[in-house]
């Protein structure tokens, strides 16, 4: 029977098997693609089996994992030989572990199986990736394929409305309008994963109120102004400045007056980012460098 949320991470898979193989293993791979996972000899699915067409091509086998299974590393095991069997290819496990209800004592990464004795009859390693021991930032930076993850990842739910505005701009940016809807919709289900059904619908439904604001447009529009360097720091001040207003809510008077010192574009671009993930104008302005045209910024 499958497993919730197994539908939509297979849909995210699907889009994009290789970004995320690369991202949950940190090291680039060959190109890939999903196989068909049906292992019917057992009247079993494994979740997702990707092939990696590299000089020595390899099979990818992930687990998607909701709730603590203490049986999870004997069934890998049994996925990984039937997959092996199957394709005639070296099988990598991963048992990707959505929340931390999943974790537990077994999920060490290696399964041993001793005969009486002592005498080894099984060893079998596999890669454990916690998804709520990722950054937000990191996902975000990584494909726009990935971007619904950020939601579950290492996210308080006083900083979601952040993330999911980053999520929003990613997706919207960087995905055509079909897929946009796909992996949107996607968020919105894997929040329920670690959030309540009150607070994901509260602070979705906030987050597409401040996108389809008019105020927010605007803000939209003055952040790719073109023309002359001042005139885009200049709009790029007035867009944080307008965003913590409306993130955070009117600002002591020495805060924006230390945006309105910084001219090094870099600078601003980074406090446009930062600002999707923190929740507070203290800790936007904290890591602010200081320079020589900026006496207001922070020592």
């Amino acid at each position: 029977m499958a497993k919730p949320f197994d539908a939509i991470l297979k849909e995210i898979f699907g889009e994009a098997p290789g970004p995320l193989l690369e991202f949950f293993l940190r090291r680039p791979i060959g190109p890939a693609h999903t196989e068909s996972a049906d292992l019917s000899t057992v009247t079993a699915e494994a979740d997702s089996v990707i092939r990696v067409d590299e000089a020595e091509p390899w099979l990818a086998h992930v687990e998607f994992q909701t709730s603590y299974d203490p049986a999870l590393p004997r069934r890998m095991l049994r996925y990984n030989a039937l997959i092996h069997y199957r394709h005639e290819l070296p099988v990598r496990s991963i048992a990707l572990l959505l929340s931390r209800e999943a974790d537990g004592r077994v999920m060490t990464g290696v399964y041993r199986c001793d005969l009486p004795g002592g005498e080894p009859c099984h060893e079998f390693r596999y890669t454990v990736v916690r998804l709520w021991e990722w950054s937000a930032e990191a996902i975000l930076s990584a494909d726009p394929v990935i971007a619904p993850l950020a939601a579950i990842a290492d996210v308080s739910e006083e900083r979601l409305p952040g993330v999911l505005l980053g999520i929003r701009r990613r997706l919207e940016s960087d995905t055509p309008e079909p897929l946009f809807k796909k992996l949107w919709t996607a968020t919105y289900i894997l929040m329920g994963l670690k959030f309540t059904e009150e607070v994901a619908d509260r602070i979705i439904t906030g987050v597409e109120d401040m996108r389809e604001s008019s105020t927010y447009q605007k803000i939209l529009r003055e952040g790719r102004v073109e023309g002359r360097v001042e005139g885009r720091v200049e709009a790029m001040r007035k867009t944080i400045k307008r965003l913590g207003r409306i993130k955070f809510g009117p600002g002591e008077s020495g805060h924006e007056a230390v945006i309105d010192h910084i001219v090094d574009m870099d600078i601003l671009e980074a406090l446009s980012e930062r600002i999707l993930f923190v929740t507070n104008w203290g800790d936007l302005l904290r890591e602010i460098p200081r320079n020589s045209d900026d006496p207001a910024a922070p020592r």
